[in-house]
């Protein structure tokens, strides 16, 4: 399950367009779907935590981008 999640914030974090970042929020909807049985509420809580900095990270780049351009 780790070396999934581990695969997943890699994918956030080498989004470089919104397209990207849909096809990552797929991927992350998918280990959800495939380690659903390993996660209580209080670890999926901790993990979609986790994840949503990252994903903060990832739009702020993309604003970050379009402001530069």
């Amino acid at each position: 399950m780790i070396t999934d999640f581990d695969k997943v914030l890699r994918v956030f974090e080498s989004c470089e367009n919104h397209q990207q970042f849909d096809v990552a929020k797929n991927l992350l909807s998918c280990f959800f779907e495939k380690h659903r049985d390993q996660f209580d509420s209080v670890s999926r809580q901790k993990t979609l935590c986790h994840i949503q900095a990252v994903m903060d990270d990832c739009v702020a780049r993309f604003v970050s981008h379009k402001e530069d351009v």
